[in-house]
């Protein structure tokens, strides 16, 4: 997909910084949760492929729909994730809402490759193709 070099220097050039890919977005605040308590939000970016110029670039678009920081943009891990691990970290987390994340999300035969940007404790990002679209997962609570 892209490695940490490629990141920070889309990052560093500002990759994308004009007019980027349609985003569909689905977005749970902790009043989506079973717990608002939690103060969980889940944010979901999804393009189709032919939108984009890559991953790095949908990459970054997602981010900039988060109101990003290029620092805390460049400190993406890249780390590459197996089907079933991207599957566990959103399952762990969307299976405490009370609307379920669209199917495709976690559709196993759409799983191509995966990424895990960040993975603390307070705040996950993840980015996958899936076939004929890309996604970035966001997860973080306050609590």
């Amino acid at each position: 997909m892209f490695t940490q070099a490629d990141l920070v220097a889309g990052v560093r050039a500002g990759e994308g910084a004009g007019k980027g890919p349609r985003l569909s977005v689905w977005r749970y605040d902790q009043d989506d949760f079973t717990s608002r308590e939690s103060e969980q939000a889940i944010r979901i970016y999804m393009a189709r492929k032919p939108d984009c110029d890559g991953a790095l670039q949908f990459w970054l678009a997602a981010l900039r729909s988060e109101d990003w920081s290029p620092s805390g943009a460049e400190a993406g891990t890249c780390a590459p994730m197996s089907r079933s691990e991207f599957a566990t970290l959103i399952r762990s987390h969307a299976e405490q809402l009370k609307r379920p994340v669209p199917s495709e999300i976690l559709d196993p035969s759409r799983f191509v490759a995966g990424m895990a940007m960040y993975t603390d404790w307070d705040e996950i990002g993840l980015v996958a193709d899936l076939g004929d679209s890309w996604l970035a997962y966001f997860w973080e609570t306050t609590a």
